[in-house]
């Protein structure tokens, strides 16, 4: 459920001048209980994503739940129990295509106010392209990942600490990887706490 800053902001995403909001596309927002601890951040929505309204709910999307899942944390359950999902970019960049610097630069400040509205105490940013719009950082995933965790601090002077780690449409292409993805959560749920 919503609270009325989320469905403000909401509304101001909605109503954006942006290249992907168009009449026939669909805005995905995010989902999840906002009073959860973990907020995980992706790249952009996918078509079932489109078709649905709702971050992660394809293939990718069914993985990661089954390994944030596999961790403690579930879309229904609140505090450590409980992750909220949201992505980079809210609408589907055409024929599933990464989403361009500008694309990005213009969901920025609500990203940011977004994760300001949930107040996470850690963050999980899934892919390259999160990295990219949340800790503009674009080394090779190992790098980033040896790094963790990193740090960002939002406008209202709060740091959360920020875990990066591999998509899961990487983990459906390179099923070994999985392994390096649970050692992330592993070594982020101490912050979830």
């Amino acid at each position: 459920m919503e609270n009325s800053a989320l469905h403000a902001l909401r509304l101001s995403v909605s109503n954006l001048n942006h290249p992907l909001n168009t009449p026939v596309s669909t805005l995905v927002f995010a989902c999840g209980l906002p009073a959860s601890h973990l907020m995980v951040i992706g790249e952009a929505p996918g078509a079932e994503e489109e078709k649905k309204g709702e971050p992660f709910v394809g293939r990718s999307g069914q993985l990661l739940e089954k390994l944030l899942n596999k961790s403690g944390t579930s879309r229904t359950g609140q505090g450590a129990q409980g992750h909220y999902i949201t992505n980079a970019v809210n609408w589907r960049p055409p024929n599933n295509r990464p989403p361009t610097k500008t694309e990005i630069e213009l969901c920025n400040p609500y990203l940011f106010k977004h994760i300001e509205l949930i107040n996470p105490k850690a963050i999980l940013l899934v892919g390259a392209t999160a990295a990219k719009a949340v800790l503009k950082k674009t080394a090779p995933m190992a790098t980033l990942r040896a790094e963790n965790p990193h740090q960002i601090k939002l406008l209202n002077g709060v740091t959360v600490p920020t875990f990066i780690t591999y998509h899961p449409a990487y983990l459906l292409r390179n099923p070994a990887a999985t392994t390096l993805f649970l050692e992330d959560l592993a070594t982020m749920k101490s912050y979830i706490k």
